[in-house]
């Protein structure tokens, strides 16, 4: 595990390094923790006072409907609380069959939609492709679920032009989480034309970082 410090921003950073072993499958992955303050968003009236989210939430019921109006400020403030957030830097995928040596996990934006798969660097093609093995459509719905999706026609590799690709990075771990109940299935033949369906579907998500007590 690697680990800096800047002592003059208190912000921290270390890299540790995961692997979560299911159906055979094995997913190793470098995760990014960085520690650093957190920033809570503040109210101020003209005068300057500060209003809290209560007191906010009061006046915008209190007006609602109403001819009056009163304006307050929006901003940021630092506070002397810590919050850790973290992303995955690297991800790769070990297992029985296909990928005896690890290989990366990668989602690969399309303009069709974002696509997660295992890219086949033992492969040998032309230059301006990549092989992707147990590839699968990743649908967010904007609220609080993703679904991945097997791609229509494709079994369990794709040949995909590099040109298509217009970026390239490893999946966040809800994702990696997801992926090897997606890869049994899509080994399995499941897919097959059937109706439009998802292989896996996450819990509900929430959007916060971990604060630090």
């Amino acid at each position: 595990m690697n680990s800096s410090t800047n002592s003059e921003t208190t912000h921290s950073s270390q890299l540790e390094t995961k692997e979560v072993s299911r159906y055979g499958l094995t997913i190793s992955y470098g995760v990014k923790i960085t520690t650093r303050p957190k920033w809570d968003r503040t109210y101020r009236d003209p005068d300057g006072t500060t209003l809290s989210q209560d007191q906010v939430n009061t006046l915008a019921a209190e007006l609602n409907g109403g001819s009056e109006t009163r304006r307050f400020s929006v901003d940021w403030e630092k506070t002397d609380a810590m919050i850790e957030c973290s992303y995955v830097e690297w991800a790769a995928l070990t297992d029985e069959e296909d990928c005896k040596s690890a290989l990366p996990i990668e989602v690969l934006a399309t303009p069709e939609g974002p696509i997660m798969a295992v890219v086949r660097t033992d492969a040998v093609l032309n230059d301006d492709e990549l092989l992707l093995l147990d590839p699968c459509v990743v649908i967010f719905d904007g609220k609080a679920k993703i679904n991945l999706l097997p791609i229509f026609n494709v079994s369990q590799t794709l040949r995909v032009s590099k040109s298509a690709i217009r970026s390239r990075q490893p999946p966040s771990e809800i994702l990696l989480a997801m992926y090897p109940g997606f890869i049994i299935q899509n080994r399995m033949s499941r897919f097959q034309l059937k109706p439009k369906a998802a292989f896996v579907a996450s819990p509900e998500l929430t959007n916060s970082a971990a604060e630090i007590d």
